[in-house]
């Protein structure tokens, strides 16, 4: 889309810079002097460097601003990168009934807050990303702590079914339990992935 912009401008430069050269022709100081062909040829070709020189000008801007602005995509993807490493690690420590509840707890708050602070941060600057990926994922995460937490209010003679327990302070989960904990986590690498892909097309 910003190539096509810088196209449409050097065009309308080029038109803006033919009108100046046939305005200074039709001036009257130049009557005499336009009769020669050769000076209405030097005019046409200072026109045409001038209006060539400012096409120079603004493409040169434009690539610089373009350079600027991926620099910045890299930086915000690579932080992402490092944010869905942790949501990877987190994911196989659950899913392996290896984690302490705290630290599940405390690892699912770090993603949340690392990155919305990425997206927050991606606001202050031109990159443009929708707010429904802050949202999502936001929602997301809820879910996540919730799953990692919560447990039903069981009688006595349902406790072989609670679904989720904290033994000597490791994270024990029923087979349901665990199905909807590893669904939630693909849906928050997802939506990770599509704000990566949103970061890239801005």
């Amino acid at each position: 889309m910003k190539i096509a912009w810088s196209i449409i401008s050097i065009i309308f430069l080029l038109i803006i810079g033919i009108l100046i050269g046939k305005t200074i022709q039709c001036w009257p100081i130049f009557t005499l002097k336009t009769e020669i062909d050769t000076v209405g040829a030097a005019i046409s070709l200072l026109s045409l460097a001038v209006t060539l020189g400012v096409a120079y000008w603004v493409a040169t801007i434009l690539e610089s601003t373009k350079e600027a602005n991926r620099v910045e995509k890299d930086l915000f993807i690579k932080r992402i990168d490092d944010i869905y490493l942790l949501i990877e690690d987190t994911s196989s420590q659950v899913a392996l009934q290896q984690i302490e509840h705290s630290l599940a707890v405390s690892s699912i708050k770090r993603i949340s807050v690392n990155i919305l602070s990425v997206i927050d941060t991606i606001a202050t600057t031109g990159i443009k990303v929708d707010d429904t990926h802050r949202t999502n994922i936001v929602l997301s995460t809820r879910s996540l702590n919730t799953l990692l937490t919560s447990t039903p209010r069981l009688t006595q003679q349902h406790l072989d079914d609670i679904p989720l327990e904290v033994r000597e302070g490791i994270i024990l989960m029923s087979t349901d339990r665990r199905l909807q904990i590893d669904s939630e986590f693909d849906k928050l690498k997802r939506l990770i992935f599509t704000l990566e892909l949103a970061i890239n097309k801005a």
